[in-house]
């Protein structure tokens, strides 16, 4: 099948960032391409298999009508991840298997410790309180260490009963999370599973405590008899003595931290503690950056086409990351360099508004 390239452009934008470049520029940062990216449509006649995994799959309809709007004759059709060339999880384990040939971030997805609680109370955890909770130490809501963290108060009554299920990726961005602050391991028995879902956390007893994707405590909020609450990660009483809660705003300044590797076949990410967080857009302060976080990932499998890394450029684009409702979109700069490692062997967008 021949690939058909074609390329819808806006004027408008490519003037914005046209003035950066010359003709003896250095080759373009990703933050530019990517402004490049935004101001056209790189379309590959076909269609690409694709798997969406319960965190990005709301968005999944409405990005492949939106595609076929600006592509005519490209789309990518919805599969079974054992059959997709295109696969978008935080389960390293999803896809047909073998290697994927590209690998890069798609999203932001969060760890977060929830609380069943008909009261709606809420609580703050810190690192001293969360492995205790874990390793067994603490097993009611009134223990001193949880009262210290909760400035003297018990945010519930009587026996904390702590959920053992958590998902993989999730446990690691926490084990992470745990080592900078503590300054040694986290030590837990958590039933660690390669995924986890909605009916995992259902009808939970009065007085649990869960910890699960931020993407499953979205959906569960919308559909818990009793509504679960999210507790804040206490880590600098002076400087954010309320803690850092994990909406969105913080999630996302927390991923504003991360630094990328790259590799033949991937682009990762790890978590820089020590880097300045990004305010989101539209705000002169950052929060309390909510610093249990990880990708979620965008894999191709199978042989290396065109078709599949267009797809993968289009779902990367800012408008079709704001779709995003269970997970943050990505920072600019980790999109950037997603964008520019996804488009390999495609159109190098001109940086001027062709003439007609």
């Amino acid at each position: 099948m021949s690939s058909k390239f074609k390329s819808v452009k806006l004027a408008a934008a490519l003037l914005l960032v046209s003035p950066l470049l010359t003709a003896c520029d250095p080759p373009m940062p990703p933050e530019a391409l990517a402004a490049l990216a935004e101001a056209s449509f790189t379309c590959v006649e076909g269609d690409v298999p694709s798997y969406f995994s319960e965190e990005v799959a709301d968005a999944a309809p409405f990005l492949a009508e939106n595609l076929a709007l600006n592509c005519p004759g490209m789309s990518y059709s919805l599969s079974d991840a054992s059959m997709a060339q295109l696969v978008a999880s935080s389960n390293i384990q999803a896809g047909p298997g073998g290697s994927a040939y590209a690998t890069v971030p798609y999203a932001v997805e969060s760890g977060v410790f929830v609380i069943t609680s008909s009261a709606g109370a809420s609580a703050i955890f810190s690192p001293a309180t969360i492995q205790g909770i874990l390793d067994g130490s603490i097993t009611s809501w009134d223990a001193p260490q949880i009262v210290e963290d909760n400035a003297g108060i018990a945010p519930l009554e009587g026996p904390l009963t702590l959920v053992n299920l958590a998902q993989k990726d999730a446990i690691a961005a926490l084990e992470v999370w745990y080592q900078n602050y503590a300054g040694k391991a986290l030590s837990h028995s958590l039933d660690s599973r390669a995924s986890v879902t909605v009916a995992d956390y259902e009808n939970l007893p009065e007085g649990s405590i869960a910890f699960m994707p931020g993407a499953v405590f979205t959906a569960l909020s919308n559909t818990a008899m009793v509504t679960p609450m999210a507790a804040s990660l206490l880590v600098d009483v002076e400087k954010f003595p309320f803690g850092a809660t994990p909406d969105m705003m913080a999630i996302q300044t927390a991923a504003s931290q991360w630094k990328t590797t790259k590799t033949d076949t991937s682009v990762t990410v790890s978590l820089d503690f020590a880097a300045k967080p990004v305010p989101p857009a539209g705000f002169d302060e950052a929060p309390a950056p909510y610093q249990i976080v990880y990708p979620v990932n965008l894999s191709l499998f199978g042989t290396d086409n065109l078709g599949a890394r267009a797809t993968a450029r289009y779902l990367l684009r800012q408008d079709s990351q704001g779709s995003l409702t269970l997970v943050a979109s990505l920072p600019v700069s980790v999109r950037a360099e997603a964008l520019a490692f996804v488009s390999k062997g495609l159109p190098t967008p001109s940086a001027a508004p062709e003439q007609g």
